[in-house]
């Protein structure tokens, strides 16, 4: 193939020639200044308005009263008679005299138609007639139980001290109580709930509605029936998740919670333990937290402090067998009037190496079992009230308990006793489980 000749040419270059700019600028030209003319006119005076009044002569007014009295006029004396009859003779008038009867100061004779004395006269006051068995010692005494000849008589009631203060909206707090004793935050709880969980052992609720803990932990996670107590008890909810149907029925209800997988930044772990026994929160957290959400609730409570009756049976012991790896129950320190927790056997105490102590202990009855086909063995523990035993000042006091407020207990005289003022140790148990009292 031939190689294509290829030629080019390049024009000479022409020179483009500069435009030429013009400008010009149009002479100034001076703007008048406009007229501007005011004028003001004359003042006039304006003429003051005629104003005429007219008062009118005055005229005395005389008012003359006049009053008429109605002459007296005389009553007559009204005609009163009385008839006197003679006692009329009967069955018992010839073996009784009325000679013998006390004289009466009366002014005018009775027209009663028997042979009785008249009244007001006796000797002495109340029951005249006496009983050949009755000693004057006991007189106005009520009789003594069962018929006893040595009567008593009804015993003063137990005089009871009134209480008035403000409480916050509770918070409950769902703690462990396996690998994660001692707790925190123990002391400081008005109410301490402790509840059976999966695998024979306890979970502890603690409610704060007084005082706020400056630490509480190890915090877990939920069960249904810790949520249906916080809900009966308008409380807020502590918890690090929960169960699957725990957390579904929180997902439902308008109860506020503060989980641990939503609300971090409340709580924080320890690097000295291991999880999920280190989670820890705060009492004054959690209740800066309320009032950033206008979740506070202040109420007022009052009442009077329950005592019980001398005659209660005496028990100073308690223990419930919740499996037999696990015990809780309670010690009685007269010289304190408190009950102090014994775990498993041993005294307890708190993170701090206190001892942990109660006013009074409720021992209340519940159904458990296993939730079938549970791969975690968990329970299902319906919070419908029972049977109960309220131990306080080292008295039994046998009753039923009912989820109204939380927990309620009534005893068997049906007398509903307030566990407000008292910081109460609820001992939920399985009726499976041992109860002993001493």
């Amino acid at each position: 193939v031939p190689t294509p000749q290829v030629s080019s040419s390049v024009a000479q270059a022409t020179a483009v020639p500069q435009p030429e700019v013009v400008a010009s600028v149009a002479q100034a030209r001076a703007v008048p200044t406009p007229s501007a003319q005011v004028s003001v006119a004359e003042s006039r005076s304006v003429p003051q308005p005629q104003v005429q009044s007219s008062v009118a002569q005055s005229r005395a007014v005389t008012v003359t009263p006049q009053a008429s009295v109605a002459p007296a006029r005389t009553l007559s004396a009204p005609a009163v008679s009385a008839t006197v009859t003679q006692p009329t003779a009967g069955p018992e008038s010839a073996a009784t005299s009325t000679s013998d009867a006390p004289q009466s100061s009366a002014t005018t004779q009775s027209n009663r138609q028997d042979n009785r004395p008249e009244g007001g006269n006796a000797d002495r006051a109340g029951q005249t007639t006496d009983q050949p068995d009755a000693s004057s010692n006991n007189l106005g005494l009520a009789a003594g139980p069962d018929g006893s000849n040595t009567p008593t008589g009804s015993p003063l009631p137990i005089a009871r001290t009134p209480y008035n203060e403000t409480r916050e909206r509770p918070l409950a707090v769902i703690i462990d109580n396996a690998n994660g004793y001692p707790q925190a935050g123990l002391r400081e709880a008005s109410m301490i709930i402790e509840m059976p969980v999966e695998g024979g052992l306890t979970r502890l609720m603690t409610i704060y509605d007084n005082n706020d803990p400056s630490e509480v932990g190890p915090v877990r996670s939920a069960r249904d029936y810790f949520y249906e107590f916080a809900k009966n008890k308008n409380s807020i909810l502590v918890h690090d998740g929960g169960s699957p149907s725990a957390l579904a029925a929180i997902e439902r209800s308008e109860l506020p919670t503060f989980n641990a997988f939503s609300n971090g930044d409340l709580f924080a772990r320890k690097n000295n333990q291991s999880a999920p026994y280190n989670l820890y929160t705060q009492g004054n957290t959690l209740r800066s937290a309320i009032n950033r959400l206008n979740l506070q609730e202040n109420k007022l409570v009052k009442g009077l402090i329950y005592r019980p009756q001398e005659t209660a049976s005496d028990n100073t012991n308690i223990t419930t067998t919740y499996s037999s790896v696990y015990s809780s129950g309670f010690a009685y320190v007269q010289d304190l009037n408190l009950y102090r927790w014994v775990r498993n056997g041993e005294r307890a105490s708190d993170v701090s190496g206190e001892a942990v102590y109660a006013d009074a202990v409720l021992v209340a009855r519940v159904e458990a079992r296993p939730i079938a086909d549970d791969p975690e063995g968990r329970l299902y523990m319906p919070l419908r009230g029972g049977e109960a035993r309220l131990f306080l000042r080292g008295k039994e006091i046998v009753g039923r308990w009912s989820p109204n407020g939380g927990v309620e207990f009534v005893t068997s005289e049906g007398v509903l006793v307030d566990l407000t003022p008292f910081k109460t140790w609820v001992l939920f148990t399985p009726t499976y489980a041992d109860v002993s009292a001493q």
